[in-house]
């Protein structure tokens, strides 16, 4: 059922009658904070300016702990008590920006947490969000840049982060790629704009006032023509919900609405929310991931091969590293040296620095075949000549026909996403028995890191997997504690957001001849 909602979108987006609704899931995936983590920080930063008691001067023992001591029991018993968004209002009142307060520079240190923009990562699904816009509307109720951001990476050469303000949309109509904020922008330095929507009066204000300019916006892409595709949202937004209750009642309101949203752990549940939200005219696609979100969108927009053939946008993936030749014997020097240096880098980073023996390995796609191979490694003790690279790439090839991708690698690359193995079935899927001989299997667990690319396709530009970044580990996998929270231990990468970026920087260069 969910490929026929799938192929739908498909002919949607490429009719150029998609509109897309980016809720705050999608930037979690760069550690902004949840909405009650957001939510928290605001009150926690507004409450520090007037500590809940003042300490005996004459007494300086220990003060900075027992105020952060009193200022959290403070936050979360008032949090508590007035709820997530009248704690908000608390906030926007005590801090009015109409009467000169400081909201707008609380608001940005909790959202943003200190970060400035070219410290925001940006990730891999925003930046298909990013490749959709070109047919699809994107609209978001986030107050971040991470969509103009992933815009910028796609359309401009050099920083992304010097260039993303001009895919911001504002009240006019500009040709080109742009994201809309429904509910305002806050940017780190405080500045902000649009009709800033969180708190609960703002929310009671939308109630009464059709034709606010969030209310627009909404009604704009729920009662146009085409279907709406809701990502990201736990579909929780008061005035979304209303919005929707009163479309429900329409009998005009005729264009379909998807809302792509993580399974719960009860079938029955998810069987009951879609029956819940079909009244209300929205079909729900459920995902067993949030990273799955990826994948999907990436169907949508290329369309969903069937099983056993290759993906359709694999051919577009192949020509962004057609110009990069990895055989020749300058590349596969610099090549391994580059790799064992990471190597040994991420080895001392991690819990085992000295025991822990770690294997690097870098795939790229192959021309229009099926199939992904090996490029580089580490475990050459010298630099492998282009001739005797080439062959050992010959034999080091792994499937990525859909439902037939080989090992960690292959699926991590088919997908877009971030694969780990700490199972000796995991670590060999699919593989053959001549394979299994064939492979280096001297290693516990491993962790596959796609690398992705802005690629041109049919005129327009497209974020796809090129390639794989591959470390083995002899660490087995992480040990638990009684609580269930992990214990010093696993290899170097894993919950290691920093290795994983060097992973995935070194892939970047290595493949794309990216700085």
């Amino acid at each position: 059922m969910a490929g026929e909602h799938i192929a739908r979108l498909h002919r949607y987006y490429v009719e150029g009658k998609l509109k897309i609704l980016v809720g705050a899931g999608i930037s979690m995936a760069a550690d902004f904070p949840s909405w009650d983590g957001l939510n928290l920080a605001l009150l926690r930063a507004s409450l520090d300016k007037d500590p809940p008691e003042r300490l005996d001067p004459l007494d300086p023992s220990d003060h900075r702990a027992q105020s952060e001591h009193r200022l959290s029991q403070l936050v979360d018993s008032l949090y508590g008590a007035l709820g997530r968004e009248a704690a908000a209002d608390f906030v926007w009142q005590n801090e009015d920006p109409g009467r000169g307060g400081d909201f707008f520079r609380l608001f940005a240190k909790a959202l943003y947490g200190g970060r400035s923009i070219p410290d925001l990562p940006i990730p891999d699904v925003t930046c298909q969000l990013a490749a959709m816009a070109a047919r699809a509307g994107v609209y978001t109720t986030n107050y971040d840049p991470l969509l103009e951001l992933g815009m910028a990476r796609l359309y401009e050469v050099g920083a992304p982060h010097k260039h993303w303000q001009k895919f911001r949309g504002g009240p006019e109509s500009v040709s080109g790629p742009r994201v809309r904020h429904v509910h305002g922008w806050v940017d780190p330095d405080g500045h902000w704009g649009g009709t800033f929507v969180l708190a609960e009066s703002h929310y009671i204000a939308l109630q009464t006032t059709t034709g606010a300019a969030p209310n627009r916006d909404l009604s704009e892409i729920l009662d146009g023509e085409g279907a709406v595709l809701i990502v990201g949202m736990s579909l929780s937004d008061p005035n979304l919900r209303r919005l929707l209750y009163q479309r429900g009642l329409s009998p005009f309101a005729i264009a379909p609405t998807y809302a792509i949203i993580k399974k719960t752990d009860h079938e029955k549940t998810d069987e009951y929310r879609q029956s819940y939200w079909r009244l209300r005219k929205t079909t729900i696609i459920s995902i067993d991931t949030h990273e799955s979100l990826l994948p999907v969108l990436r169907d949508i927009q290329f369309g969903a091969s069937t099983r056993d053939e290759r993906p359709i946008w694999l051919p577009a993936a192949s020509a962004a590293v057609r110009d990069h030749d990895p055989f020749s014997n300058d590349w596969q020097r610099a090549a391994w040296g580059t790799l064992r240096g990471l190597r040994d880098l991420i080895t001392k980073k991690g819990r085992h620095p000295t025991s822990e023996v770690v294997q690097l390995s870098l795939f790229r796609v192959i021309g229009d075949a099926s199939e992904i191979q090996r490029i580089g490694s580490t475990r050459p003790q010298t630099a492998s000549t282009g001739v005797e690279a080439a062959e050992q790439a010959t034999r080091r090839r792994l499937s990525v026909r859909i439902g037939q991708e080989q090992g960690v690698a292959g699926n991590s690359f088919a997908k877009g996403l971030k694969q780990e193995s700490f199972t000796p079935q995991g670590l060999n899927l699919r593989f053959t028995d001549q394979m299994v001989q064939d492979w280096e299997t001297d290693f516990e667990s491993l962790v596959a890191v796609p690398i992705h690319a802005a690629v041109l396709h049919g005129g327009e530009r497209a974020w796809l997997p090129v390639g794989v970044v591959v470390a083995t580990s002899s660490i087995k996998t992480a040990d638990r504690t009684r609580d269930g929270r992990s214990a010093p231990s696993g290899p170097c990468w894993h919950e290691s957001a920093e290795v994983l970026a060097l992973l995935r920087g070194l892939g970047e260069r290595l493949l794309l001849g990216n700085s």
